[in-house]
C-alpha cells in the first residue's frame, strides 16, 4: 500500500480522492464562492459545498481555508477526527463553536486575522456558556502557531 499523501487544491479533486485525501488546501479559493443563482449568497463565501466534500474526506489531516471571507464553518470540519492542522487565518470568523473541542488530534490552529470575540465579552447570564467559551479560548491559544519574525 502506498504511503503517498494525497493533497487536493479544489473541491472536485477532493471529491475524487475521497477517503484517500490527507490535505485539502483551499486558500483564497474560488471553489468556496456560491454559484447558485437561486441563492441569496451568490458570489459570497459558501460552506454548503465544502460541507458535502468534507463528509466524503474523513481522513483529512490538514485543512487550509485561509483568506476566503468565511463567516462560519460547517459542522463537518469538527467531525474530522484525524485533523492535525487547521488554517482559518484571515477570514471574518467572530467565534468558533464548542465543537472545536472535539478535534483531539489538532496541533495547529491558525485563526490570525479573524475578529474572534475578545476576552470580557462573555455572556455572564449563563455560567455554562461562559465556561465553555473559556475552554474554547484555551484550546485555541494552545494551538496557535508561533511565527518567527
Amino acid at each position: 500500500m502506498s504511503t503517498t499523501k494525497f493533497v487536493a487544491t479544489s473541491l472536485s479533486e477532493a471529491t475524487r480522492a475521497g477517503k484517500r485525501l490527507r490535505e485539502l488546501v483551499l486558500r483564497s479559493s474560488a471553489d468556496l464562492r456560491c454559484v447558485n443563482l437561486m441563492c441569496e449568497k451568490v458570489g459570497d463565501p459558501c460552506i454548503c459545498r465544502l460541507a458535502r466534500v468534507l463528509s466524503l474526506t474523513p481522513n483529512l489531516e490538514r485543512l487550509d481555508l485561509a483568506k476566503n471571507g468565511l463567516k462560519a464553518l460547517p459542522e463537518e470540519v469538527f467531525k474530522l477526527r484525524n485533523l492535525r492542522n487547521l488554517d482559518l487565518s484571515h477570514n471574518v470568523l467572530t467565534e468558533l463553536p464548542p465543537s472545536v473541542l472535539q478535534l483531539s488530534h489538532l496541533r495547529v490552529l491558525d485563526v490570525q486575522g479573524n475578529p474572534l470575540m475578545e476576552e470580557g465579552t462573555d455572556n455572564d447570564n449563563d455560567d455554562h456558556e461562559a465556561e465553555t467559551l473559556k475552554r474554547v479560548r484555551h484550546f485555541i491559544r494552545e494551538r496557535i502557531p508561533t511565527r518567527s519574525m
